[in-house]
């Protein structure tokens, strides 16, 4: 997914309904052929990697150690 990708769909999401929603990392993992379970990440951070040309989203301990540097 590029970031014009990206920022079209989150203008497309209905801001009055999702205000207080939470944003997260999902990994699914397949159980059998009828089960499967999530596990979420909370985002808490995100920056831009120019050097990648990358936009990242990260998680706390990653958003720490990033304030280090």
């Amino acid at each position: 997914m590029d970031l014009m990708q990206l920022k079209v769909w989150v203008n497309s999401l209905p801001e009055e309904e999702l205000k207080n929603y939470n944003v997260v990392y999902r990994t699914i993992k397949e159980v059998d052929d009828e089960n499967w379970g999530a596990y979420d990440i909370p985002i808490t951070a995100s920056g831009v990697d120019e050097g990648n040309k990358e936009v990242y989203l990260c998680n706390e301990k990653s958003a720490k150690i990033l304030d280090k540097g």
